[in-house]
Order: C-alpha cells, then sequence, then structure tokens
C-alpha cells in the first residue's frame, strides 16, 4: 500500500527486475523440461515419474484432497484469472505519454508472447511427466527447473509481487474515474482530483483513498485462505468486464459517437461485437 501511494514511479521501476527474474524462471523451467524428456537431467524427480505422451488427451478424475471431479470449464476459470494482465497498459493509459499507440502494440505483444509461453510449456511439461506427478506434487515446475528449483521460488515471488503491484497501480485508477465521473455517487469519497477548469492539479493525482479502498478489498478476499475458491468469482467478473468493454466499443462505434474515434488501424466494431458475444 505504501509503494502505491509513493506514486507509480517506485512500480514502473521495479518492473524491470521482476521482469527479469520471471524470464529467468520461464526458461529455467522450459530448459529442465526438455534436458528431464532427454534423460539429461533429472531434478527434484526421478526416472519413475518421467513419460513420454501419455498426457495429450483430457482425462478428468477426483482430485486426491477434494475428492471433487474438475471439469473442463472448472479448470478455465482457475486458469483464466492468470492471463488478464493483458489490460495493464489499458487501466493506466492516463500515465502513458502515447496511450493510442503503446496500448495496442503491448497489448497484441502480450497476449502473443504469452499465449506462446503458457503453450509451450504446458506441451512440454505435459508430454515428459506423469500424470500422478502432474496431479500430486504442487511444486512440479520447480523440480524441473535447470539448474536450480531456487530459481522458480524466486520467480514465484517476483511474479506474485509484480502482479499484486500492477494491480494496485491500476484497479485504484479505474476505482477513481468512476468517481471522477459520478458514475455512482457512493464512490464520491475515493475522488482523487482537484478539478479546476477541467485541468487535474499534479499534488493530488494519486488516487490514495482508492488505493486503500482496492488494498482492502484484497486483503479481505485473500482471508478466505484458499484462492482456488476465489478464482472461479474472479473469473466470472473478469468476463463481464471484458464483455462490457467490447460492447460499449462495437455501440460507439454503430453510432458513429464523436469522442469515439480509435487510431488502431485494425479496429472493427463487429470484431467487438463478437468479442462481447
Amino acid at each position: 500500500g505504501m509503494v502505491g501511494i509513493g506514486g507509480m514511479k517506485y512500480i514502473s521501476r521495479a518492473t524491470g527486475t521482476f521482469l527479469s527474474v520471471n524470464a529467468l524462471s520461464v526458461f529455467s523451467i522450459l530448459f529442465g523440461a526438455a534436458l528431464f524428456g532427454l534423460q539429461v537431467w533429472d531434478g527434484s524427480l526421478t526416472s519413475n515419474e518421467r513419460a513420454f505422451g501419455k498426457n495429450l488427451w483430457p482425462k478428468f478424475s477426483p482430485d486426491p484432497k477434494t475428492g471433487i471431479t474438475p471439469t473442463w470449464a472448472s479448470l478455465l476459470a482457475l486458469f483464466y484469472p492468470s492471463v488478464t494482465g493483458i489490460m495493464a497498459g489499458t487501466n493506466r493509459s492516463g500515465k502513458l505519454a502515447k496511450p493510442s499507440k503503446s496500448i495496442p502494440t503491448g497489448t497484441i505483444s502480450a497476449i502473443t508472447v504469452t499465449s506462446l509461453l503458457y503453450f509451450i510449456q504446458v506441451w512440454l511439461v505435459g508430454n515428459v511427466v506423469t500424470r500422478k506427478a502432474l496431479m500430486e506434487n504442487k511444486l512440479i515446475l520447480a523440480c524441473l527447473a535447470w539448474p536450480s528449483r531456487f530459481v522458480i521460488k524466486a520467480g514465484i515471488i517476483t511474479a506474485s509481487i509484480g502482479a499484486a503491484l500492477q494491480c494496485l497501480a491500476g484497479a485504484p485508477q479505474l476505482l477513481a474515474a468512476i468517481a471522477v465521473d459520478d458514475a455512482i455517487p457512493y464512490l464520491r469519497f475515493v475522488k482523487p482530483y482537484d478539478f479546476h477548469d477541467d485541468i487535474v492539479t499534479q499534488k493530488n493525482a494519486n488516487p490514495s483513498a482508492a488505493i486503500f479502498v482496492t488494498y482492502i478489498i484484497a486483503s479481505a478476499a485473500s482471508l478466505v485462505g484458499n484462492l482456488d475458491h476465489i478464482t472461479p468469482l474472479l473469473t466470472n467478473c473478469f468476463l463481464l468486464m471484458y464483455g462490457g468493454i467490447n460492447l460499449c466499443a462495437f455501440l460507439l462505434g454503430w453510432i458513429n459517437a464523436p469522442g469515439f474515434r480509435p487510431s488502431f488501424r485494425f479496429y472493427n466494431k463487429h470484431v467487438s461485437l463478437l468479442g462481447a458475444i
């Protein structure tokens, strides 16, 4: 919370460090999994936990601890919040020098790179590790990592902190924007700006009240103890938000709203409608 109050500059400075550690941990997993499949590296696993091509097809079975049999939809609900960081640039558009250029380029690049890494990692690990090991070992990626599992543990820590800081940077900005627009009267107390003839004074440019409200909401949800109980709800909220954004983009393009002039040359309102559906 104190980092968020201090300003966006501290979060931006830390981004490079977090990204470097995360990239190192991802490549450590991929390299370790490849070596494990080639029987050159065992990591913290044994030869009995090595398998080739046995996890290519779905086979749902009860969770060893809860006894609940997952479905494709329930697993998607658990996984989906991990790919919602693509909106980070949009949430911070007010802080970008050229948002019309940076947001499309950054968002499309983020989707492409992260999707590619996810597919490669899932395909590679799933093809060299037994199904039993994947189900029972929650830190299977750390066991595969080369040259040490501590690289993955460092990556988990930096990824968690980095994601929390990005959310703490983006969510308050959205909450503050809603309050400034007076869309919800009950949120007037989180207004962060002093407006004088539509000019924002720099003194109160950081939404301190909105940051504290966001921190309280996130902390309260974390007290549940098991994030698997929260992620399906988060998935529904994200889907509603993305659907609403696409629907608004379609309607604004359909009625030719004067204030809606997207500069992205590949924009098409029908694509927005498809995204909303």
